[in-house]
């Protein structure tokens, strides 16, 4: 399997999302998301100024959640 293959597989989980993007899907503020990327809670990268991270690594970070809470 060669690196254009690798590319065209990927699953919805690999959308990359922005910060009005992590607004909008976790329905929260600006400060807190932004909290959560400087503390690593929720993995993420920069591209230039931009704080990006994807869709299955905020689903990753809201599985851990529900989990914690149910402890």
């Amino acid at each position: 399997m060669n690196d254009t293959t690798k590319a065209q597989e990927c699953t919805p989980s690999d959308e990359v999302l922005n910060i009005d993007e992590m607004i909008s899907y976790l329905k929260i503020g600006r400060s807190n998301v932004y909290k959560l990327l400087r503390s690593g809670k929720i993995r993420s990268f920069r591209i230039g100024r931009k704080w990006l991270a994807t869709k299955g690594e905020i689903e990753r970070y809201i599985g851990n959640e529900i989990t914690n809470s149910e402890q």
